[in-house]
C-alpha cells in the first residue's frame, strides 16, 4: 500500500477512536450505529482497511462531527461568499511554525449558516502551508472562541502567550499532540508535556473556512 494511503487510513481511524471513546461509546455499540460489527470497527480504527465515502458520511453522523473535517476527506469546493453578514477579521494565524499573531481589525463576509450556529465567530488570515490539506495559505478562517476542543477538532492554539498556531488537538494521557495536515513534509506533529503543555491555551475551534473573498471579486 502506498505510504501516504496508509498514513491518512491511519489518521482517520485515530480520528474516529478518539471521537468515539469520547461519547464513551464501545466497538461494538458504535458498529450497530453505523451497520457494521465490532471486527470491522477495529479494522477502521487501525487503518486496516478503507472506507468509503458514504460510510464516512454516517459515521461523521453517528459522532456527530463535520464530515469534511475528518482527516483524509478533500475540502468542500470553495464558493464565494455572498452574505449580508460579515464578522472582525482579528489578524492572522500562522500554519507552520508558531509566530506571534498580529492584529489588522476590520470586517469580513462570512456564511449565513456559520454566524447563525457560530454567533460570535470571528475571521483569521491562513499564513503557511501546515494545513494544506485542508485549509490552504491566504484562506479566511472562521473561529468560535471556546476554550476546550474534542480530539481530532482543528483549533487555534495559543503558545506562551501571544505566539498562536492552527492546528489538530489531540490531548494524551500525558501531554498534548498538536498535528499539521499537509502535503509538505517537513511539517511534523509535536508534542507538548508537563510545562510546556501547561503553556498551551486554547483560543478557539475553527468552524468554516473559505477564499479570502477580497481576492476572488
Amino acid at each position: 500500500m502506498n505510504g501516504e494511503i496508509k498514513e491518512e487510513r491511519l489518521r482517520l481511524g485515530i480520528y474516529i477512536q478518539e471521537n468515539r471513546e469520547s461519547l464513551n461509546l464501545s466497538q461494538s455499540e458504535f458498529g450497530k450505529l453505523i451497520g457494521k460489527n465490532a471486527s470491522t470497527v477495529s479494522r477502521y480504527e487501525t487503518g486496516s482497511v478503507s472506507i468509503t465515502d458514504e460510510m464516512k458520511k454516517k459515521i461523521a453522523d453517528v459522532l456527530g462531527v463535520d464530515y469534511y473535517d475528518m482527516p483524509g476527506t478533500p475540502a468542500p469546493q470553495t464558493k464565494l461568499i455572498v452574505s449580508k453578514h460579515t464578522v472582525p477579521l482579528l489578524g492572522a494565524i500562522v500554519a507552520g511554525e508558531p509566530l506571534e499573531t498580529y492584529e489588522v481589525v476590520e470586517e469580513i463576509g462570512v456564511r449565513d449558516d456559520v454566524i447563525q450556529k457560530y454567533p460570535k465567530a470571528y475571521a483569521l488570515k491562513v499564513h503557511g502551508e501546515s494545513m494544506n490539506k485542508k485549509i490552504t495559505n491566504g484562506a479566511i478562517v472562521y473561529v468560535n472562541p471556546q476554550k476546550e476542543l474534542n480530539n481530532g477538532e482543528i483549533g487555534v492554539i495559543r503558545i506562551n502567550g501571544t505566539e498562536t498556531t492552527m492546528k489538530r488537538f489531540h490531548k494524551l494521557n500525558d501531554g498534548i499532540l498538536l498535528e499539521p495536515e499537509s502535503w509538505l513534509p517537513e511539517f511534523q506533529s509535536k508534542i507538548y508535556r508537563g510545562l510546556d503543555a501547561e503553556e498551551l491555551h486554547i483560543d478557539g475551534k475553527i468552524v468554516s473556512w473559505a477564499a479570502d473573498p477580497r481576492e476572488t471579486l
